[in-house]
């Protein structure tokens, strides 16, 4: 039968706890950002107070105010502290993104083949982070081009707010931080928004979310250990 001497038994667990020391259990891995904008306050075309031009008709569903926009990034790494306004959209940390509402009336994203639009911007996809890495200002849209009229959809967030030009809004002094299109330059469009009278907006939240990768060399040197054990054991008759 197998049997451990008193030495052999310390000298193993010795062994596995020094393994467990040294070795890390986990690395960085990708980090995903996700965004869960404020539910819309606004409705404009095809909406109550605002009906379809041509045939008078309500294109907003009745429960509009409970939508909102989500968004997601993940990179490679964390994002550096105190960037300012940097095009993420070309960079290589990117791993993947995605947009829509809470609805999922609309849903864009990298892995069905998607592509951000902005036509006034140098980038669909900028980001400024505070000390921590944390989003605090960003820009992210897609569809935002009058000219091309093979668009159906207008969605965007941004921090700091866009101001309503003058004589486009019912309200004067009005700011934009949410806003979704559907069903562009068609007899069913309509359109929602997250908007205040303060200069600050109403900005949604971004929260972020780690996944850890397990380190190879945990489960290399917990593996040595064990078999460290097994080196030590004797075989009495």
């Amino acid at each position: 039968m197998y049997r451990f001497g008193m030495s052999r038994a310390i000298f193993a667990a010795a062994v596995f706890v020094t393994v467990q020391l040294i070795s890390p259990s986990a690395q960085a891995g990708p980090i995903t950002y996700n965004y869960v904008g404020n539910l819309f306050n606004g409705c404009g075309y095809g909406c109550p107070g605002h009906p379809d031009e041509d045939d008078g008709s309500i294109n907003a569903p009745a429960n509009w105010a409970s939508d909102r926009i989500l968004a997601s990034l993940t990179f490679a790494e964390a994002l550096q502290a105190n960037m300012s306004f940097q095009d993420v959209y070309s960079s290589p940390n990117l791993l993947s993104w995605s947009i829509g509402d809470a609805f999922g009336t609309f849903s864009l994203s990298s892995a069905t083949g998607g592509s951000l639009n902005i036509p006034f911007s140098t980038s669909p996809l900028m980001l400024s982070t505070d000390a921590s890495g944390n989003i605090v200002n960003y820009l992210m849209g897609y569809g935002l081009d009058e000219s091309d009229f093979t668009i159906r959809t207008e969605i965007g967030i941004l921090n700091p707010p866009i101001q309503c030009p003058a004589g486009e809004c019912d309200v004067v002094d009005i700011y934009f931080s949410d806003f979704f299109t559907p069903n562009l330059y068609s007899n069913v469009e309509w359109d929602a928004f997250v908007a205040s009278t303060s200069p600050t907006g109403a900005p949604g939240q971004w929260t972020r979310t780690e996944t850890p990768v397990p380190e190879p060399a945990s489960l290399t040197l917990t593996l040595m250990g064990l078999g460290g054990v097994l080196v030590r054991r004797r075989t009495r008759p």
